[in-house]
């Protein structure tokens, strides 16, 4: 799931958990990590404006 403009609070988070969801994707900024809370995972936006390097490095946390 991905929380409607980024916005939860632990009450969205029980809900969807107790509807049999797995994981949900916040806006904030970040690489997934291994131990994350899968409730609160990052994400790293992309737009128009960013070029293949930019790409590469959000992959790999030096943007």
């Amino acid at each position: 799931m991905a929380y409607p403009f980024g916005q939860f609070n632990d009450t969205g988070k029980q809900a969807i958990s107790s509807a049999g969801i797995r994981m949900a994707f916040t806006t904030n900024p970040g690489n997934v990590k291994l131990g994350d809370n899968r409730y609160e995972l990052t994400r790293q936006g992309i737009s128009p404006n960013h070029s293949l390097k930019d790409f590469e490095n959000k992959l790999f946390g030096a943007y």
